[in-house]
């Protein structure tokens, strides 16, 4: 069972995910 405490780092862990890899283009 995911925990809401899981689930929003896996979200803000794919957005930076994302910014850093806009950043690099």
């Amino acid at each position: 069972r995911l925990s809401v405490l899981q689930f929003v780092q896996g979200q803000l862990g794919e957005n930076l995910d994302s910014v850093s890899a806009a950043a690099s283009e």
